[in-house]
């Protein structure tokens, strides 16, 4: 069900986290089934000792109020899957060179993932090695 998943330790080690996002497909399921769908995984991937975890929290953003539309703040579209990331005005120089836009949102290819961020600041790196 994790689709895409982080370390989130801290530098010294003390305090750790694993967070990431996870398919839609499970998104209906109750708390638990979430929950125990997302452990079975972080088992298979990393072994039994992931099943022995401190605590558990995920957020179904389309129930988000300030996310999504619904009964107490009016109807909104569904939000898409990236689907507005990587457009052209992203990919020059504004203002005569002086202001180069970049992240994962900017990137034409996989735009909104971690890849995306890494092909944007390769095209940033391409364009501040440019000539003027």
């Amino acid at each position: 069900p994790f689709v895409q998943m982080y370390d989130q330790t801290t530098s010294d080690g003390k305090h750790a986290a694993l967070v990431g996002f996870v398919d839609d497909a499970i998104a209906h399921l109750p708390l638990a089934g979430r929950r125990d769908s997302i452990i079975a995984q972080l088992v298979r991937v990393f072994g039994e000792r992931a099943g022995d975890y401190l605590e558990y929290k995920d957020t179904i953003w389309f129930e988000e109020k300030l996310t999504m539309g619904g009964p107490d703040n009016g109807p909104a579209p569904r939000v898409g899957r990236h689907k507005n990331n990587g457009h052209r005005v992203y990919q020059q120089p504004m203002l005569e060179g002086r202001l180069i836009i970049g992240g994962t949102e900017t990137s034409p290819q996989a735009g909104g993932y971690m890849e995306g961020a890494v092909n944007s600041a390769k095209h940033i790196t391409n364009l501040l090695r440019s000539p003027v």
